[in-house]
């Protein structure tokens, strides 16, 4: 069971709650969830042509800024925790799986490697 580190986005939650468990609970308190969100992402994304139940959203230039600076950061993070665990072998397969996965995904219906 993976866990996240709720940090100060949502004060109440102790770190290392499972995910699972906040997904729970967001799940029966949307409308709190959704003004969580709001404050997390406010600068970062705005809101526009709301349609009732339904609206878009675009990254402001303060958010492709930020989300850019994490970049980095996160491929590394992924690379430490999921990459750098296999071998040569497992990551060329891993590589296949996923052209597989992504061609059905976009409707080629076509796999590669065969």
């Amino acid at each position: 069971m993976s866990s996240i580190s709720t940090g100060s986005y949502a004060p109440n939650v102790p770190d290392n709650v499972p995910q699972e468990a906040i997904a729970a609970a967001a799940i029966r308190s949307s409308p709190t969830l959704l003004g969580r969100v709001t404050r997390i992402v406010a600068g970062l994304v705005e809101r526009y042509g709301d349609e009732g139940r339904a609206s878009y959203a675009a990254l402001t230039k303060n958010g492709r800024a930020t989300l850019d600076a994490a970049a980095p950061l996160h491929c590394a993070r992924v690379r430490q925790l999921v990459l750098d665990r296999l071998t040569a072998q497992q990551v060329e397969q891993l590589s296949e799986i996923s052209r597989v996965l992504l061609d059905g995904l976009e409707g080629a219906g076509t796999t590669r490697g065969s």
